[in-house]
């Protein structure tokens, strides 16, 4: 029985040393969209704020599984219910270094995805707190393979994080949607 265990992990061995280099590969990108944020601190009532987001991305993918790094930032203006709240129009810069587990789903030159990712957030809201808070992530997308060497990728990805005001959670609910281009090496 050794005999055929070190048989078969060695032919196992070997047809992934043919296999990946086929089905493996780094990939570089840049991606510009749109954040939806919606915060949430205790009785207040927001309004969602729109802005657009941009960034950076960098993967590698195995057969169907990829890491990717991903640096965005983007800058909100809080929107109260309440015009005259002294909160009302500060602004909340966002920012994201993250890294994500996705798992593919092939179609031909379609790369449907799903993803879960750990991000580290520097958050500052103007004048009233400033923290950085690492926080998981989830996401969905679909990239398109051009050729070879260039793909372009949809990805819509929801962020909470949260920063501590006066003993209070600030939650900033973020939805970002992504569209971008990679270069496949």
């Amino acid at each position: 029985m050794p005999f055929f265990r070190k048989r078969a992990i060695l032919f196992i061995l070997l047809s992934l040393s043919l296999i990946l280099p086929l089905h493996a590969g780094l990939s570089l990108g840049i991606f510009v969209g749109q954040s939806w944020q919606k915060p949430a601190f205790e009785n207040l009532q927001f309004k969602t704020d729109t802005r657009w987001a941009y960034g950076l991305r960098a993967g590698l993918r195995i057969l169907i599984f990829g890491l990717e790094a991903q640096y965005f930032q983007v800058a909100h203006n809080l929107n109260l219910s309440d015009p005259a709240h002294s909160w009302q129009n500060r602004q909340v810069d966002f920012s994201c270094l993250n890294l994500a587990i996705k798992t593919y789903f092939s179609l031909l030159i379609l790369h449907p995805y799903l993803s879960l990712g750990y991000g580290y957030y520097s958050l500052n809201l103007q004048e009233l707190a400033e923290e950085k808070k690492a926080s998981f992530n989830f996401g969905a997308g679909l990239e398109l393979s051009l050729g070879g060497r260039l793909s372009l990728q949809a990805e819509g990805r929801y962020h909470r994080p949260s920063l501590s005001l006066n003993r209070a959670d600030f939650r900033l609910g973020d939805l970002v949607v992504t569209a971008g281009l990679n270069y496949h090496f």
